[in-house]
């Protein structure tokens, strides 16, 4: 009787245990990891977001349009011998795949915020540039007091708008913006 029971409560517990269902989540994830020297000659820009001023209706004769997206910049500066330098930005001419340009634009960029292992010394600048942005404008200063490390300065995409005349012809227009840190102690 005993070698029965305890037949059964085997298989009775075997069959509990294929009965019951087995719940497994499984996720994924990136792991990453960025190894930066201890001294670089220079401060680099590691990133720049791309502005993007979405798809607009010819409504106007002259219009702003707002950025889609903030406009962010990261910027890594590990040196041990300190100097000044300057963010600057040169926009490229807004033009088609036919080689259409856009004339009569401005480009406003206003102050942003600084995220910074040390952000003092660092000044902003607010951007206002006129119709082909032949020269390079500065939108961020360090002074030479110091290596910053990480710095991510992040300009608010209502901050950020261009204004045109709508007398151009419709069509998708990209532009290349240049951008490029001077004055960087060597």
């Amino acid at each position: 009787m005993k070698k029965k029971l305890c037949f059964r409560l085997v298989i009775l517990s075997g069959l509990i245990l294929m009965i019951q269902p087995n719940f497994v989540q499984a996720s994924e994830g990136e792991s990453s990891l960025t190894i930066t020297p201890l001294d670089e000659k220079n401060p680099r820009i590691y990133e720049v977001s791309d502005l993007d001023f979405g798809i607009q209706d010819q409504n106007a004769t002259k219009v702003n349009f707002q950025a889609t997206d903030d406009l962010v910049i990261k910027i890594f500066d590990r040196r041990l011998i300190e100097g000044a330098w300057t963010l600057q930005v040169k926009p490229g001419i807004f033009e088609n795949q036919q080689g259409q340009q856009l004339t009569d634009v401005d480009l406003t960029v206003g102050e942003g915020i600084l995220t910074a292992e040390d952000a003092s010394g660092i000044q902003p600048h607010n951007l206002l540039i006129e119709n082909d942005g032949e020269d390079y404008q500065s939108i961020l200063t360090s002074d030479a007091d110091h290596s910053r490390g990480w710095a991510e300065y992040r300009v608010p995409k209502e901050k950020i708008s261009l204004a045109l005349s709508i007398k151009e012809a419709s069509g998708e227009y990209t532009a290349t913006n240049y951008w490029r840190i001077i004055n960087a102690d060597t």
